[in-house]
């Protein structure tokens, strides 16, 4: 081959190659919209938005619950986690859908989330844990049946919500990201970062271990005269703003919380590693491929005739 013929050749190689990696690791090129999203603030995180929560009116304390249902640690440590959140009812469980493992992930997330408009999430969402992969079509439709849903009512709810439901999803991630989390599970419990899937053991360490760090405060009086609502709504005295989940439950959080997500490790060493974000993969290997072939178009140029 001539060498004139085997530049172009290697140049236009290059050029397609670049550009697959361009589109492979970066989506959000193909959009119009380039912006950054704005960096959160702890108070961001317990905020719910539209993410599913499953919480007791006399919570007291808040788990972030960061899951993909493909992520192999996420599903063989869910019956650990389902049997600690069953048990103990004083818990606020806010599940942010993280879907790293591709279409399908983002598949089953968007209908888990819109589960919650017919109050039957907790149910999809151990059912789509256990559900045999891959969470093809198929898949996510057998695991709503199990669960009781209005398969129906399912699409029109997601339909309806569809754009809700995506920027749900894009601000967990946004939310894993600034945390410092690079794959699924993770929770946050209290303050408290754990990367990593945790045992009931361990999850109950941290729960009470969270338990513990809240400050205890007397119940405030409420005014003389007032009505038997207002007795109720007194609480605990503390600076406290309601959150309404919009299918399942009403929780209290604390608002004085920092401007900046800095999360105390977990005590409790992880029962598996997290599951990378398998969206890397594709990437690294096109720059590995890239790198070999341009080194052997280069050699055989060098080659002396």
């Amino acid at each position: 081959m001539r060498s004139g013929s085997l530049g172009v050749l290697m140049r236009k190689f290059l050029h397609a190659l670049l550009s697959a990696l361009a589109v492979a690791a970066s989506p959000s090129l193909a959009q119009d919209d380039f912006a950054v999203p704005p960096a959160p603030h702890i108070e961001d995180y317990f905020k719910p938005g539209i993410a599913p929560v499953r919480a007791d009116p006399r919570a007291d304390v808040t788990i972030i619950y960061f899951m993909d249902y493909q992520c192999p640690a996420c599903r063989a440590h869910s019956p650990d986690v389902s049997k600690v959140f069953g048990s103990d009812r004083k818990l606020k469980v806010i599940y942010r859908d993280t879907p790293i493992f591709g279409p399908l992930s983002v598949e089953a997330a968007k209908y888990a989330i819109a589960s919650q408009y017919q109050g039957k999430h907790e149910a999809f969402h151990r059912a789509l844990m256990a559900q045999k992969l891959p969470l093809d079509a198929a898949a996510v439709k057998a695991a709503a049946a199990r669960a009781g849903i209005d398969w129906a009512r399912l699409e029109k709810d997601r339909a309806a919500h569809d754009k809700a439901i995506d920027a749900q999803i894009a601000q967990n991630q946004n939310l894993s990201e600034a945390a410092g989390i690079s794959g699924t599970p993770a929770f946050i419990i209290g303050n408290t970062l754990a990367n990593g899937a945790l045992d009931a053991k361990g999850l109950r360490e941290e729960i009470a271990d969270a338990r513990a760090a809240k400050p205890k405060v007397a119940p405030a009086e409420p005014p003389k005269g007032a009505s038997a609502d207002a007795k109720i709504d007194a609480g605990d005295g503390a600076a406290n703003e309601v959150v309404v989940d919009n299918a399942n439950a009403i929780a209290t959080e604390p608002t004085n919380l920092e401007a900046a997500p800095a999360f105390t490790p977990a005590k409790s060493a992880p029962a598996a590693p997290m599951e990378g974000n398998p969206s890397w993969y594709l990437p690294a290997a096109i720059v590995a491929l890239a790198a070999g072939v341009t080194a052997l178009l280069l050699r055989r140029r060098r080659r002396p005739r």
